[in-house]
């Protein structure tokens, strides 16, 4: 076998990196979440104002493998307390006319924004999941 023809390892290491990356979406990066609020903002009035917001206010949420949406995990100190959670998103959520996909076992639930319709991550999306952050930290998500 000659040098031209051997077989390289160089064009595994890209596919490699992308499965990788593909199996353990990252934690948003603040630059990210950043570049998130600005489009929210810059896309119009959304359904909850995002005045205030910062790249810290999203971390914790990660982007999903597909990256079509936004998704976290919150826990809680028990099931009231997670269902009480959920109860004040769905009040949020109603009033956005935007609704999360989410999954709750005992003190855990686990949230995703995505706006089907768009095919992707929009405004209300963002808007949401800072609504979550807000109302999960004052029932003392942990």
């Amino acid at each position: 076998m000659t040098a031209a023809s051997a077989p390289s390892t160089s064009s595994t290491a890209p596919a490699a990196d992308a499965a990788a990356r593909l199996t353990a979406p990252p934690v948003l990066a603040e630059a990210v979440v950043a570049a998130l609020l600005s489009a929210a903002r810059a896309d119009g009035p959304a359904p909850l104002a995002l005045d205030g917001a910062t790249p810290g206010s999203l971390l914790g949420w990660v982007r999903s493998a597909d990256g079509l949406a936004l998704e976290r995990e919150f826990r809680f100190a028990d099931f009231s307390a997670a269902f009480g959670f959920m109860a004040a998103v769905a009040l949020a959520a109603e009033k956005a006319d935007h609704h999360p996909e989410w999954f709750n076992v005992y003190n855990r639930v686990s949230v995703r924004w995505t706006t089907h319709d768009a095919g992707g991550i929009t405004r209300r999306d963002v808007a949401l999941a800072l609504r979550c952050q807000q109302l999960a930290q004052g029932l003392g998500a942990v």
